[in-house]
């Protein structure tokens, strides 16, 4: 059996999107508690080089989104990792740069999916979930964007950093229009930024689980009149 046919079968039997959601709940339920052991800069590379190899692998079922998420994801994972080695502060504005274009391109495109699906499977909540994961993600490179080009953008607690990894704990705060008020958007950007973050997570919520809340109903509709 050759490669392709083999990494078909694979998505098949497992699901798309299995392994890219697994990676991204064990990027978040496992780097809290291995912090005492290895710096959280490199545990945060090693979580986020996880989520984009095993994106690729999810989401590249065309040679076209290959090359896009190939030529934005390998030049993230390869900066990300300079920046940590060499200690290049400019390594990791790029590393960003390119992380939010990857991310980005595989949101776009697992929507994608989602969107040309009729039936609801376990894939197509699979991807949703994932959707919902890397819109947090996408707005925390931003935000970390934000900082490092106007430092003071935001109000962060005394002894952190604007390093991503904050930012994505903000970020997912203001996702889910939590807010505890420990991290604040103090310029008008940021601020600007916030509010579309906080609607888009509202409206994502909303749509997405109407339309697959009347696909289901259409599909069963459909299995009880045969």
């Amino acid at each position: 059996m050759f490669p392709e046919a083999r990494i078909a079968l694979v998505r098949e039997k497992v699901g798309r999107f299995s392994f890219l959601l697994l990676s991204i709940l064990l990027m978040f339920s496992l780097r809290p508690f291995l912090e005492p052991f290895v710096r959280i800069s490199i545990l945060s590379e090693a979580f986020f080089s996880l989520v984009m190899l095993t994106g690729i692998y999810s989401i590249s079922y065309r040679k076209r989104d290959f090359v896009l998420l190939f030529s934005t994801g390998v030049p993230a994972l390869l900066l990300g990792w300079a920046a940590e080695i060499l200690r290049l502060p400019v390594a990791k504005v790029a590393a960003s740069i390119f992380g939010a274009l990857f991310f980005a391109l595989a949101l776009i495109l697992i929507l994608s999916y989602v969107n040309r699906q009729r039936e609801v499977t376990r894939d197509v909540v699979m991807g949703a979930v994932c959707s919902y994961f890397l819109i947090g993600i996408v707005w925390a490179h931003v935000y970390f964007l934000l900082e490092s080009g106007s430092p003071g953008a935001f109000s962060l607690p005394r002894g952190l950093s604007g390093d991503p990894v904050h930012f994505i704990y903000y970020s997912f705060i203001t996702l889910t229009t939590v807010g505890y008020g420990d991290v604040l958007p103090v310029s008008n950007p940021a601020r600007s930024l916030a509010v579309l973050e906080a609607m888009a997570g509202q409206m994502y919520l909303a749509v997405a689980m109407a339309r697959l809340v009347a696909i289901h109903i259409s599909q069963t509709q459909g299995v009880s009149e045969k």
